[in-house]
């Protein structure tokens, strides 16, 4: 009986243990990620983007019961890749498990260079020079983030890009190819040269500020920047090819390909460029024929002077210039349009 009486005893301790014992249920780790669109009016619909796999970020954590403000992914920042259907840093960074902390976003790419400062406010590039095929974007700043958001296409930290540059291209047709009258067949054939957008300047800083926390009822906590470019006196011309272009009346021919370029006025910037027209006319009745050609220098076509678009260049905004050429009157016209400079192969909700 004492042996029994001594193992109902160590029976009872140790349930008596178990029954005081504290379980803690730690909550679970959620990892960071970011959901990625471009920037459109708010009437349309943001559209993702297919320009850049990747794109640098900076986190700044505003923790519960520390006064400073944390770099959260270090001062450099974090490559931010497309990896899958999602954009991931290069390794997992998880969300503060407080209520009370929170971090906010500041987001951009650049595709041939790097700002020159970065702040949790600030965001400046000093004395970039621009190439044909730069692109600049800087993304919303995303305040008080506390937890991927479902947004745009996936759930993460709501990154919307604007380009802070813009884009300008040209292209040409002739307004008629040939026609007939009586037994007369006239053809003309129009080659353009030396096509060139004169007095583009080059080179220019912007200093980006956003200090203005968005409205409490916004969902998504996001506020654009803030700031504008201001150019340097450096100018350039932009090149069409070197060789001459045969144009056609039935479709558009590219002459001078996208090119970016900075926000800028354009008074004093001018397209110039040159053209030959070989006329060839052919009497069925009488079986002569007679060709005879001839060169046109187009010198400074003021960019603010023609009919359309006669504005400046502004940031995300793309402008063609279209040239007709009519090689029977020696008549040209050009016709400027703009668009939004914006990926368009999907749509997603609304902004």
């Amino acid at each position: 009986m004492k042996s029994f009486r001594h193992i109902a005893f160590v029976l009872a301790a140790a349930a008596l243990a178990a029954g005081c014992t504290k379980t803690e249920v730690s909550a679970p780790e959620r990892e960071i990620t970011f959901s990625v669109g471009s920037r459109v009016a708010k009437t349309k619909a943001a559209v993702e983007i297919t320009e850049f796999e990747s794109f640098k970020s900076k986190g700044y954590l505003h923790a519960e019961g520390v006064n400073d403000v944390q770099d959260f992914f270090g001062a450099s920042g974090e490559t931010i890749t497309k990896t899958g259907s999602e954009w991931l840093p290069s390794h997992p960074y998880y969300w503060p498990k407080s209520e009370s902390s929170y971090i906010n976003f500041i987001s951009w790419y650049d595709k041939n260079g790097a700002p020159n400062t970065v702040t949790e406010n600030t965001i400046e590039w000093s004395n970039r020079t621009i190439a044909q095929d730069d692109n600049i974007l800087v993304a919303n700043k995303a305040w008080f983030q506390k937890a991927n958001v479902q947004n745009y296409f996936t759930s993460g930290v709501p990154t919307l890009f604007k380009h802070l540059l813009a884009q300008v291209a040209i292209q040409a047709k002739t307004t008629i190819d040939s026609e007939t009258a009586g037994n007369v067949t006239t053809t003309w054939t129009v080659e353009v040269s030396d096509v060139t957008i004169n007095n583009v300047r080059t080179s220019g800083s912007i200093s980006l500020s956003n200090t203005t926390a968005p409205e409490d009822e916004q969902t998504l906590k996001i506020t654009e920047w803030t700031g504008s470019w201001e150019t340097n006196a450096t100018t350039a011309n932009l090149a069409g090819p070197a060789t001459a272009t045969t144009l056609n009346a039935t479709s558009y021919t590219e002459i001078l390909p996208w090119h970016a370029v900075l926000p800028q006025d354009v008074e004093d910037i001018y397209i110039s460029l040159s053209y030959e027209v070989t006329t060839e006319s052919e009497n069925s009745a009488t079986h002569s024929t007679h060709s005879v050609t001839e060169t046109v220098e187009v010198p400074n076509l003021a960019l603010n002077s023609f009919t359309g678009y006669a504005g400046n260049w502004d940031s995300n905004k793309r402008i063609t210039y279209s040239i007709q050429i009519n090689p029977k009157t020696n008549i040209i016209s050009v016709l400027p349009t703009v668009v939004a400079w914006e990926t368009d192969n999907k749509e997603i909700i609304v902004e």
